[in-house]
């Protein structure tokens, strides 16, 4: 199950200035992935999810 939010959800203050925000866990990404179709995030989401469950 997945749920999407419809709404803007902004954690930072007004006062923050930074153009983007690093993620937590980074990815590294390939073009090799991409045309063998093999999606790097999506993999490590679902190690995430699966480590959390125990």
């Amino acid at each position: 199950m997945g749920l999407i939010s419809t709404q803007f959800h902004q954690t930072s203050k007004a006062e923050d200035n930074r153009k983007w925000i690093a993620p937590h866990i980074p990815i590294s990404l390939s073009s090799t992935d991409y045309f063998n179709g093999n999606d790097k995030a999506f993999n490590v989401i679902l190690e995430v999810i699966k480590s959390n469950k125990n």
